[in-house]
Formats: C-alpha cells, structure tokens, sequence
C-alpha cells in the first residue's frame, strides 16, 4: 500500500513539472509540431526597436559586455501586441563589425510586457571580444509559425526593422 502512495505522488509530481520543464527546454511554451504541408500564411508584423539610451557610451551596459534594445512587436494590421515570442523568433545581422572581432549575437530574450522584449546582444562565449566606440548598422527581423495545437501560439508573423546603434 505504502509503495503505490509514493509511486502515485511521484507520478502526479511529475505531470505537474513536465509541462514547465518542457517550457523551460525549448525555450517557450510547448505544443504538438504541425503537420508537413499544413502551412498557414505570415501576417506583417510591425517591429520597432530602441536601444538602451543610443548614443551610448561603451561603459554603460546592464550587464558586462552585453548591449540591451527594447523591441515591441504588434500586427501591422489591427496594432495588437504580439506576445508568447521567444530567442528563436529573432534575428538579428549586422551590417559591419568593424572595429569588432567577431559578430554580436543574442544572449537573451525576455518579455517585459505583451508584445515588449528585452533583447541582449552581445559576444560568444569563446572570444574575447568586446564593445568598441562606433556606428553599427543592425536588421533585427523576428518570425512565428502558428502552431494549431498550442493555445498560445503566437500565430503566423513576420517583420523586421532597420537600425543604427552608436557607442561612443
């Protein structure tokens, strides 16, 4: 009898952390992948994007090494905020690296509201770079595909934005 009690909490414990967990994994909320050939059509987005006092200067970052935007993405159609986006929803190039070694990437993403984020650029792991004073050019574009399974999927979107960051 005592046996079956803790199997059966260890089970019901279970179920209750796999789906955070699952979350937590992928880096979003989870849901069943959809169908090969079930496509659903990419809605214009628009995406602006402000960063962390532009015009900064290169020693005043939040973390070390790390340069911060805010990023709000709504539908370009009816201007709701678009929300339930994650690191994999966002791109970024950059147009020239130079005095840079290597390209910046984003470190994190964290939603500061609905259809707000708080994107971190910054530097791989294994080099040694760092911000220098400069003008850089950057496409920030995010992406979703709606997932029919997951009720807070983002739904289909698509936009990008241009901008100009200068560290001085």
């Amino acid at each position: 009898m005592r046996i079956t009690n803790v199997r059966n909490t260890l089970l019901a414990a279970a179920l209750c952390l796999a789906p955070s967990a699952l979350m937590a994994a992928a880096g979003g909320v989870p849901g069943p992948t959809p169908q090969p050939g079930q496509q659903f059509p990419q809605e214009p987005a628009d995406v602006k994007v402000e960063w962390a006092g532009n015009d900064t200067f290169v020693n005043q970052f939040d973390y070390v090494g790390k340069l911060v935007a805010v990023v709000t993405v709504s539908d370009a159609q009816t201007g709701q905020p678009i929300g339930n986006l994650s690191k994999g929803n966002f791109t970024a190039t950059w147009s020239s690296v130079y005095p840079l070694c290597a390209q910046p990437e984003i470190k994190s993403v964290a939603a500061s509201g609905t259809g707000i984020y708080r994107v971190s650029f910054g530097f791989s792991e294994g080099t040694l770079c760092m911000w220098r004073t400069g003008q850089y050019p950057v496409a920030l574009k995010i992406f979703s595909n709606f997932n029919p399974g997951n009720p807070f999927s983002p739904g289909s979107y698509q936009g990008q934005v241009a901008s100009l960051v200068q560290l001085h």
